[in-house]
């Protein structure tokens, strides 16, 4: 549940942070919006449970600090994330935007 919160942060946050620039979607040919949200939860759900907190995610050679090794697993939560959705057949797309 805490991994799905933060993938949920993730996400939130990297909307709010791409609000200048381009945004991005998951597509799959032939896939409707139900079952998209059947596959996202089905990632979210993976991400849950195979990630671990515990593991240092960070670079080995130096010290790092609690934040760095917080973004860090963070990072590594979305790639889980990523990589799952690609697994399902899905491929993160551009979507260009216009100016308002």
């Amino acid at each position: 549940m805490r991994t799905s919160l933060r993938l949920f942060g993730i996400l939130v946050l990297g909307s709010l942070a791409g609000c200048a620039g381009p945004e991005y979607r998951w597509s799959k040919p032939g896939t409707d919006a139900a079952a998209f949200e059947k596959d996202r939860q089905a990632c979210v759900q993976y991400v849950d449970e195979e990630f671990n907190p515990f593991y240092d995610y960070g670079p080995a050679h130096r010290y790092v600090s609690a934040s760095e090794e917080a973004l860090h697993k963070q990072i590594e939560a979305e790639n889980m994330f990523r990589r799952c959705m690609k697994r399902r057949g899905y491929e993160l797309l551009t979507v260009e935007t216009k100016p308002r």
